[in-house]
């Protein structure tokens, strides 16, 4: 009885340690969430990412299809493509010349090119300075975290080129150290001029094609062209900044991306490429990212860890490698036992020797049977 005791109490210990073990995960994973970043990102809460504005293009009644990049045949299914630059440079030669035979099939109607030239995480971090209820502490973690988010921006965002010779736009550096990051964005509509107030921080000026139209401009910089061409509708928007989910915090933002979805042709079903990069169909089913984007998600990785440490703490726990041993009591000998005692028991009562032998005799009989079955001769 006192061993068993011990074992339970064992076994208990092991249970109240592993239950600590888990909330302290837990409380730690759910007190330090970490910001997500990823460009372009279709799901989860990348500040970056554009399931918000996915949302919207769903709401206004098209029938949206995410892709991983560009893919040959997408001309048969979408009568729209919306391609989010993935890279800060300028496009290929070879993807542009693709990308026109595409449009030259004359199946898609509107296509458009999101450069790649803004970081929600970095006007984030700009704003977080700007707070007052932050210790001196966490003043100079934010400070620490922008210069870092700004230098590694600005140290890949820094490509210029002037359009022309089948170029649908370029890009030129301008110095923004005195720009603010609030915009009065001028668009001219049929009821007149429109203005609207966004947060759009700008970084390159994007330079028109010779037979584009701007849309959109602030000042001196356009952001939104639109270029009819005999086959289809080429549109390019200087940044992603009003369609990004940090983007969509500002107001002025989502007039913007409301007025952006304006010019998508009603019942188009539409085609987003997260990516500018070229994808055969069947590489794209065979590398699907989905359950480790699942995992990437906070606190997606820190539950489904826990989740596994449970189980190997439960498998230690029910198959103990460690720790006391066991007594294993053997039922088949224990029953033997009980039969020898009432053996005895009856040969004390009956005082017959022929009898007690008979009942040796079988068995035996038994037994050999028993063992010929087992092993087949």
């Amino acid at each position: 009885m006192i061993p068993r005791l011990r074992m339970n109490q064992h076994r208990l210990v092991v249970l109240a340690v592993t239950l600590c073990l888990m909330i302290s995960c837990l409380m730690i994973s759910g007190c330090t969430p970490t910001l997500e970043t990823g460009y372009a990102a279709s799901r989860g809460s990348s500040i970056n990412g554009i399931n918000s504005f996915l949302t919207l293009l769903r709401q206004s009644g098209h029938k949206v299809t995410v892709l991983p990049g560009l893919m040959t045949g997408m001309e048969w299914e979408y009568q729209t493509v919306i391609v989010f630059q993935s890279e800060f440079d300028e496009l290929s030669e070879k993807s542009r010349s693709d990308l026109k035979k595409l449009i030259s099939i004359g199946l898609i109607r509107t296509f458009v090119m999101i450069v790649r030239d803004s970081d929600a995480a970095l006007d984030y971090w700009r704003q977080m300075q700007d707070r007052s209820d932050l210790s001196p502490s966490d003043i100079a973690d934010v400070r620490q975290s922008y210069e870092t988010f700004r230098t590694d921006f600005l140290s890949q965002a820094k490509t210029e080129f002037t359009p022309g010779l089948g170029k649908w736009y370029g890009l030129k550096r301008i110095d923004r150290a005195a720009d603010a990051p609030v915009k009065t964005i001028e668009q001219d509509s049929d009821e007149g001029l429109l203005t609207v107030q966004a947060r759009w921080p700008l970084n390159r000026r994007l330079e028109p094609g010779d037979s584009a139209v701007v849309v959109w401009r602030s000042g001196d910089d356009p952001l939104f062209t639109v270029e009819e061409t005999t086959m289809a509708r080429v549109m390019v928007l200087g940044s992603a900044t009003p369609l990004l989910n940090g983007g969509l915090v500002d107001p002025g933002n989502r007039r913007l991306a409301v007025e952006f979805l304006s010019w998508i042709p009603e019942g188009d079903r539409v085609a987003v490429a997260v990516s500018s990069r070229w994808f055969e169909e069947q590489e794209s089913n065979a590398k699907s990212p989905e359950i480790w984007n699942f995992v990437k998600v906070h606190p997606n990785g820190f539950v489904f860890g826990q989740g596994i440490f449970a189980l190997l703490v439960f498998c230690w726990w029910k198959f103990p490698i460690f720790g006391r041993p066991r007594r294993i009591v053997s039922h088949e000998t224990a029953r033997f036992g009980r039969h020898v005692d009432a053996f005895g028991k009856l040969l004390r009562k009956s005082r017959d020797v022929t009898f007690a032998k008979q009942r040796i005799r079988d068995w035996n009989r038994v037994q050999k049977s028993s063992e010929t079955k087992k092993t087949g001769y």
